[in-house]
This record gives structure tokens, sequence and C-alpha cells, in this order.
């Protein structure tokens, strides 16, 4: 990384990826600043749904501006001791899930088709600029994707919010019903439903609609999740959780239409009270020197590059703007 405060350095894919593949250690190249890190956009995998999540948090510009301690010489490095950070996400529940098409055994045969209800749980992953990540998941709910409530509380230690991603990801359980009574399942097997990804230090606190994407990008039209996003800090955490706390131990109602212009939940719903936080309450750490003074052009060496769309000026995402 202290190379990378005087130079550039490029990442991209090796020729021999004859099939156009990404490489999977996406995030540990921006943990050590590089700052030019180039993919194959032909491939929606994984490592380029990343990509595309890391640039959203300055708009889509092509160009985010480093860390304070990937551009100072004097900064310090995060640590879990000095610096970290509680990310509370309460999984609420689900709306308009699509359901699976797919083709019975005579199907195959004579094309017919048959339509299966979704089994849904959701996947909730914070991606570390270490390369690691820490993954939990709510338990499964069977034949149900119109209107979903789980109503699950996980916490994730979040040491340099700006450089991690936080992964929501609406699977469809394919395991025996007999073996859904435990909600440890790595999930390979499972269908993906929809996802959604955004970078930690762009969350805002409070009760947040999350809009979802197929594996190709492509908005889910109306799916989406309901969440609560809170933050605990060293001598402020007994405030922000009495609310994930009260939801988690309480019955939560969910309503067949939360979104953003919903008239359904009224201020005296109990699952309102309950989930609501004042939006005071953002983490310091996401109003740290996010971007330079306009009177300061910042180095070319201390931002983050896109080289496939290094467009001029910011286009918000109105979709990403909808949580975060």
């Amino acid at each position: 990384s202290e190379l990378n405060k005087r130079c550039f350095t490029r990442i991209y894919p090796c020729g021999s990826r004859v099939e156009s593949s990404n490489y999977s250690g996406l995030m540990p190249l921006f943990g050590a600043g590089c700052q030019l890190v180039a993919l194959n956009y032909q491939t929606k995998d994984a490592s380029l749904h990343k990509n595309i999540a890391f640039f959203k948090s300055n708009g889509s510009c092509g160009y985010v501006l480093k860390p304070l301690h990937l551009r100072s010489p004097n900064a310090v490095v995060p640590t879990e001791l000095t610096d970290g950070l509680l990310l509370h996400i309460t999984v609420i529940g689900g709306r308009r899930l699509p359901n699976h098409v797919r083709k019975d055994r005579l199907g195959r045969i004579f094309g017919r088709m048959r339509t299966d209800i979704v089994d849904p749980y959701v996947s909730v992953t914070v991606y570390y600029p270490d390369g690691t990540l820490q993954s939990e998941r709510t338990q499964t709910i069977d034949n149900k994707g119109h209107c979903v409530e789980w109503c699950r509380s996980f916490s994730f230690q979040v040491t340099d919010p700006q450089l991690s991603l936080l992964h929501l990801a609406v699977m469809d359980d394919d395991r025996p019903r007999g073996m859904r009574a435990s909600s440890d399942s790595s999930g390979l097997a499972d269908d993906l439903i929809g996802e959604s990804m955004a970078v930690v230090a762009t969350l805002r606190p409070g009760l947040r609609v999350v809009p979802l994407f197929d594996r190709s990008g492509n908005r889910l039209l109306l799916g989406s999740l309901l969440i609560q996003i809170a933050w605990e800090q060293s001598g402020q955490s007994a405030v922000k959780l009495s609310a994930v706390k009260q939801l988690n131990n309480s019955t939560c109602t969910v309503h067949d239409s939360f979104d953003n212009n919903s008239s359904d939940i009224s201020s005296d719903s109990p699952a309102h009270q309950m989930v609501y936080i004042q939006p005071n309450s953002t983490p310091e750490v996401s109003q740290q020197d996010t971007s330079p003074a306009r009177s300061e052009v910042p180095s070319p060496e201390l931002l983050f590059a896109n080289p496939q769309y290094p467009n001029t000026l910011p286009t918000p995402d109105p979709l990403y703007l909808d949580w975060s």
C-alpha cells in the first residue's frame, strides 16, 4: 500500500483466461490501494458485481477517493481495537419474490414448463478488504414469495467501512424439507432469486427498502427486501441497539406493500416503532474526509479508477439511493 501512495498499479486478467473469467481476489487489491483494477465486463460474476457496487459509492462516475490511511503517509491503519464498528442488520421481510420456472421430466421431451413457488432465505455477507468474509443466513420460509417475513438480526465487526461490502442475496432453498430445521447450509446448490450489494460506509441507519437484481444486474420487477440498519460504537451502543433487540425478541408484523410510498405502515404500527432509529446515528467513520474539498484536486494515485467506464460526471443511481 505504501508503493501505491506514490505509483500507479494496474491489475488485469491474465490472457490465458480464454473463458473471459475474472479473478476472485478483488477486495485485497482495493485494500492494497491498487488504482486500476480491470475486469472482463462481459462476464457477470461475483467480482464484477463487487466492482460495480464499489464505484456506486461515488455515483458510478468512475473514480473513488481512497480512504485516508491509503493516501496519507502519517495515517494509522484502522484496527479492530481502535476503530472497530459493529454493523447490525435486521432482515425483516421481502415481497414479490419471483417464482422459478423449470422444465419437468416430460418437459425435456415435450417442452412443457412448471412453476415452483420459492422457499426463500436471505444470505447476509460482509466482504472485508483483507479478502476474508463473514456470512450469516435466515431461516427458510416454505412455499411463500409474495410477502415473506424473517425478522432475524445479525452483527458484523467492520474495521474499514469504506473498503468493505455488504451483500444481501435471496436464495431458493433446494434442500429437502426435512433438512431445513438447521440454518447451516453452504447454499452452493441453491438458486439465486435476487441480490443487492453496497459499500458499508454508504449505509444509512434506519428502515430501508433494498431493491433486488438478478445475476445479470437487471432490476427485479417489484422484488425487494425490508431491512433495518444500525451501528454500534464505543459509548453509543445502548440507544442504538435497543430497537434491534426489541425487534429480535418481539413479534414482527410485515405488511403486503412495504415500499417507499406505502401508506399501510402507520406511525403507530408496532413494527415501525421497534425498528426506527434517528438519522443522526450515522457512524462517524462515514463522515471522515470521504471527498476532497472543492478547491482541492487530489493526485491521480490517490484515487481508485474504474478502467471500464471512467465518466467525468457522477450519475447517481436512483435504485441505489433507495437504501443507502
